[in-house]
């Protein structure tokens, strides 16, 4: 059965909301120090948000393209950077590969 956008992106909002959580623990941190969401109101890209909980600030974390699922790196708030992609959403064993703490990690293309 071939997944939608929709499954496809909710299952990669869950895994990067839980990858946090677990690095947060892992540095001896407690609680959660900042949330994904999704900022779905562009037509080509869904950006993904980073919301600091005990600030609120918010940053681009990534951008995902509603025609492939493809994960982007941000070149800023409002758009994606479009060298290369770092990733699927459809790919479920390789999505998180290049999702790290600070951000969607630089390196070969995917």
């Amino acid at each position: 059965m071939e997944q939608t956008f929709y499954n496809a992106m909710s299952g990669f909002m869950i895994e990067l909301n839980k990858l946090d959580t677990d690095n947060t623990a892992a540095n001896g941190y407690r609680g959660r120090s900042r949330v994904f969401t999704e900022d779905s109101g562009g037509t080509k890209y869904v950006r993904v948000v980073a919301v600091e909980i005990n600030t609120g600030s918010r940053s681009a974390y990534c951008f995902v393209s509603r025609a492939d699922g493809r994960i982007y790196k941000p070149a800023g708030w409002k758009g994606p950077e479009k060298n290369f992609s770092r990733g699927c959403i459809f790919d479920e064993e390789g999505r998180l590969a290049w999702c790290g703490v600070h951000g969607i990690q630089t390196g070969q293309r995917v």
